[in-house]
């Protein structure tokens, strides 16, 4: 290759890289630019300026009126030379970002047509291209890494959705002023495998211009071949972005005429990247090298593998490219496959190759000789029988990581083994085990049931009915069913049988007596018998002491489901020893295939902490958990990724008001990846369908709330009867919305529909049946009926008491402080004082001592000791209040201006109402400053305008009061509350008729809100009278 300069004056690679983006704009456009459209042509948004031309069209920075965000607006180019085909190509980019979800990929929001100009709407990157970030902090090796990784993360979301970019260059990575890059233009992407309509055009013309970014292309592009593109090409194009990056040049010589920069991206190869930057080691030289090389089949298979290697070297861990062996590789991937990593298409291919192999192989070794003869030969059958399936398959298809291309290479194998295995049953046998591992892992228990008794009933009439391999194949097959099914009871007696069996041939226990018992112990648990669980994993702990040589994994599983029992059943110091032991386990072993098992240990931890109510410790875990998680699994939409997300967005959106909108992309993203990549519904989709309704309720969407309410009742009616528990809490959700929409009907009668259930379980989960109490009774307590919520108070209070759960406190809590509320509003100060206090010290067990919420309890706490009119309590509320001040100053530090209001209110009053009346002014005014922007008849002007009146009747200020009253009155009548509206007007009136000189301004005023009180009432006499008083010139008297 050549290395001198072009003749060109500007010969610095920087140079050289800026004018090769120019020129790739330049050859990727046809026909003619689009010209400028109005600021004002699109609904609903206006364009503020052009961004960016290209051959697609011209994206505008734009504001959203709607949302009054900023937004960037693409415009499909117009002139004489835009046709069908540019719409198409236009339409399939709209369709293929809206198809993909991640955070490092810009999201579209809108798209549509007006005034004859086809748009979307996408995300706003303010920022510099990704070889412009990196040049301008001249980032260092790991650095340039660190946001390398991410870029391939995005693109590896893509290629699981079966999109190829095609044209992967700087100028398409954007980063924001955070350091995040977002990978950008679609427009000449295509769908791999053939899934996608409207194929996108090949990478030559028949013109011979090329469609892309030809210094950025890989060898099999400039050959202008479709099938040859495939995700191993967006895997060459990062590979020149990296070398780039790293060394501030391209791979080859890309400056002579496009022929001459073709034949070097075919031919010439490219040096070390170490050469020509110190600092760069040989593992970076071999991950650049390998992206780059000419042969496709050399490189990494995946964005998801490269990205993975380049972790590997950032955690200074050995790098898979330099791993010469096949067989290590694929060891690897059973390994993860073991631990629930998930593969994707190519690896699990690859490991029902090596599972049937390694299978066979072992048993071949502890047979006799004749039958380890056999097995090697049956092996060799099925390895050849599955290589001529990868050989067979679309190499786009084998090598996708997009769920349905993988079912199609799997279907495949199922018809050819019913072709060709015929007369060879247990080779046919082996490979239906290993399909049915591999439906499971995608979720379709269905499928993954049917192949297991395929195998069971081979090897059934190949081997006779006592024989190991046929106890496998029947507890495969019952794992799937009670998963794909609910079939509880069938899933108990097959796996007794095999537990019976494995004990006659092991007496003194083995490995699988141990997992045949924890099994059943896991069975147990989801059934809800939960003294059975507990039976089922004594036994397999005392069987595993027993044994000489134990399977870490075992003790693993075992740990970790003894944990979650005694979580449940709130055994707190059992489920901290389980984990203890587990955590010394997990530490004692190094090896990077356990760190998953790591993942799922802190994600229980934090469920445990949660169930404690130890709620700080709660997000760091989960975080922890979710990170470990996304490292390691290739697959960003892997189900364990988004069960994770989900329980993080659930516990931000019930525990941190502050991250509402964290809180809504979790849930949102572990929502959809749950849904998207389950092959059926079942429970964990229902779950994940539940919580993210919930966030939707408090958003205030209610259209899309109600139908995830209605489909996650749907599922979990479909997995678990019309009485299971989920349901009930589904109903509680449907009775929150109704309640929300007005309608209060409805809302009863699905919280009573709740309740019947949770009265179902009333005995294995009696906080569920005391949380379906609670709601009730709030119910009842918004429509005045405090008697009945009460009621409904003291028996969830009663069953959460006799329960002995700490980890109830928070709940414990929310029913003391509404019950507290009720008697309040009934007038019995002294005993809603009291529940209060009871209420104030269950949020600090649950929350902390100096948790916000801590405060919000304080001051509802200190509201009501004011009201009891006993010095005691007042002084108890002033010291309240400055405690409740200081918890808010420390948590939200110049934050919180309503809140702190609030608190300056309440402890104004308790001042005032111990006589400190100039302390007090002090105060209240104080508070009220931070009312700026209020409405009127806001709920703390409400409250303000009582502690003024109050204030002013005090300092002997009778003008200023019969404002405050009137002000007060009226914001009771626009709250409908017409009894407690007349007293503060009434009084309102017999002051200023007592005032000299009278206020005939205010005067006019009171007697205009009377009208309206008695108007409301249907009292015309009054109405009347006070009307003419409101529009009298002459002084105002009484009624």
């Amino acid at each position: 290759m050549s290395d001198a300069p072009s003749p060109n004056p500007r010969t610095s690679e920087r140079d050289l890289i800026l004018a090769a983006r120019a020129e790739a704009e330049l050859l990727s456009r046809s026909g003619d630019p689009p010209t400028s459209i109005p600021s004002d042509s699109l609904p609903g948004y206006r364009l503020l300026h052009e961004i960016h031309r290209g051959g697609q069209g011209v994206v505008y920075r734009a504001h959203q009126e709607a949302t009054g965000r900023t937004v960037a607006v693409k415009v499909m180019r117009e002139g004489p030379f835009a046709g069908p085909s540019d719409r198409a190509r236009f339409e399939r980019e709209v369709r293929l970002l809206a198809a993909v979800r991640h955070p490092n990929i810009v999201a579209i929001h809108d798209s549509g047509s007006a005034g004859g100009h086809f748009f979307f709407v996408m995300d706003y990157i303010a920022g510099e291209s990704l070889d412009e970030y990196a040049c301008g902090r001249n980032l260092d090796v790991e650095g340039v890494l660190r946001v390398f990784v991410k870029v391939c993360d995005a693109v590896n979301a893509a290629h699981l959705r079966g999109i190829v970019h095609r044209d992967l260059k700087p100028g398409n990575i954007r980063m924001d002023e955070g350091g995040e890059p977002y990978v950008l233009d679609f427009g000449l992407a295509r769908g791999a495998g053939g899934g996608w309509p409207d194929s996108a055009p090949t990478a030559v013309t028949v013109t011979g211009q090329f469609v892309g970014s030809l210094q950025w292309a890989s060898p099999e592009q400039t050959e202008g071949v479709p099938d040859q593109v495939d995700v191993r090409t967006d895997v060459y194009s990062l590979g020149v972005m990296l070398f780039q990056l790293l060394t501030g040049r391209f791979p080859y010589d890309v400056s002579g005429s496009a022929w001459q920069t073709i034949r070097n991206i075919r031919e010439a190869d490219p040096p070390r990247p170490s050469s020509l930057r110190a600092g760069i080691d040989d593992d970076v030289d071999t991950i650049v090298l390998r992206c780059l090389h000419k042969d496709r089949d050399r490189r990494y298979q995946t964005a998801g593998e490269l990205a993975r290697d380049v972790r590997h070297y950032l955690a200074g861990e050995a790098i898979e490219a330099k791993r010469d062996s096949t067989w290590y590789v694929l060891r690897k991937a059973l390994r993860r496959h073991r631990t629930a990593a998930g593969v994707g298409a190519a690896g699990v291919l690859a490991v029902l190759i090596f599972s049937v192999t390694s299978f066979s192989l072992y048993r071949g070794a502890e047979a006799a000789r004749e039958q380890a003869a056999r097995a090697a030969a049956r092996a060799e059958q099925t390895v050849r029988f599955l290589r001529g399936i990868l050989q067979s398959i679309d190499p786009d298809l084998a090598r996708g990581r997009d769920t349905t291309l993988l079912r199609e290479a799997l279907d495949e194998t199922d018809r050819r083994i019913r072709r060709e295995l015929k007369d060879q049953p247990l080779v046919a046998a082996d490979v239906h085990e290993t399909l049915g591992e591999a439906y499971s892992q995608l979720g379709d228990d269905l499928r993954a049931e049917e192949h297991h008794l395929e195998a069971l009933a081979l090897r059934r009439a190949t081997s006779g009915d006592d024989h190991p391999a046929v106890e496998a194949s029947m507890r495969a097959a019952a794992l799937c069913g009670v998963r794909a099914r609910s079939d509880y009871a069938s899933a108990q007696r097959t796996l007794e049988d095999v537990l019976s069996r494995r004990v006659r041939r092991h007496p003194d226990g083995s490995g699988d007596v141990v997992e045949s018992l924890t099994d059943l112990g896991r069975l147990e648990y989801e059934r809800g018998a939960y003294d059975r669980a507990e039976e089922h994993q004594r036994r397999a702990a005392e069987v595993l002491e027993g044994l000489s040589r134990a399977d870490d994994e075992l003790r693993v599983q075992l740990l970790l489901d003894r944990s979650q029992l005694a979580t449940v059943r709130a055994d707190f110091a059992a489920a901290d020893r389980f984990l203890a032991e587990l955590q010394a386990l997990l530490e004692s072993d190094g090896d990077t295939s356990d760190r998953l098992a790591v993942a799922h240990y802190a994600y229980v931890r934090a469920m445990n902490a949660w169930h404690q109510g130890q709620m700080q410790k709660v997000r760091p875990l989960l975080t922890w958990s979710l990170d470990v998680q996304r490292r390691l699994i290739d697959d960003p939409y892997h189900v364990a990724i988004g069960r994770t997300m989900n329980v993080l967005g659930l516990y931000l959106h019930e525990n941190e008001p502050a991250e509402r909108a964290l809180a809504g992309q979790y849930l949102k993203q572990g929502w959809e990846i749950l849904t998207q990549r389950s092959t059926e519904d079942n429970v964990d989709v229902a779950e994940a369908t539940l919580h993210y309704a919930q966030y939707l309720n408090d958003e205030g969407q209610w259209d899309e709330a109600e139908i995830l309410f209605d489909r996650a009742l749907t599922i979990s009616r479909s997995r678990l009867g019309e009485n299971g528990l989920l349901n009930a809490k589904i109903f509680r959700g449907i009775a929150s919305l109704r309640a929300r929409q007005g309608r209060y009907d409805e809302s009863l009668s699905a919280l009573e529909a709740a309740l019947r259930i949770a009265r179902e379980h009333a005995e294995s989960r009696p906080r569920e049946l005391a949380a379906c109490l609670k709601d009730i009774g709030d119910a009842q307590l918004g429509r005045k009926a405090y008697a009945e919520a009460i009621s409904r108070y003291c028996e969830a209070i009663e069953r959460l008491e006799s329960g002995a759960d700490d980890a109830a406190a928070e709940l414990l809590g929310e029913c003391y402080r509404q019950r507290g509320q009720a008697k309040r509003l009934l007038g019995r100060y002294a005993e809603a004082a009291e529940d209060l206090s009871k209420a104030v010290a269950l949020y600090r067990r649950a929350y902390g001592e100096r948790h916000s919420y801590v405060a919000t309890i304080l001051n509802s706490y200190a509201r009501t000791l004011n009201l009891t009119g006993q010095s005691a309590s007042l002084v108890q509320s002033e010291i309240v209040m400055r405690e409740a001040l200081d918890i808010l100053n420390e948590t939200q530090p110049g934050d919180a201006p309503l809140r702190r209001a609030e608190f300056g209110l309440t402890l104004g009053v308790a001042i005032l109402r111990q006589g400190r009346v100039d302390e007090a002014e002090a105060v209240l005014r104080e508070a009220e400053s931070g009312l700026t922007g209020q409405p009127e008849c806001s709920r703390l002007r409400t409250v303000c305008y009582e502690a003024v009146a109050e204030l002013s009747d005090r300092k002997g200020d009778p003008a200023r009061s019969a404002a405050a009253r009137i002000a007060w009155g009226s914001c009771l009548l626009s709250a409908n509350a017409l009894e407690d509206a007349e007293r503060q007007l009434l009084a309102a009136e017999r002051i200023l008729q007592g005032t000299s000189p009278r206020d005939a301004g205010a005067a006019r005023a009171c007697a205009a809100a009377l009208a309206e009180l008695y108007e409301r009432r249907g009292d015309a006499e009054k109405t009347e009278s006070y009307r003419r008083l409101a529009t009298s010139d002459e002084e105002v008297g009484g009624s």
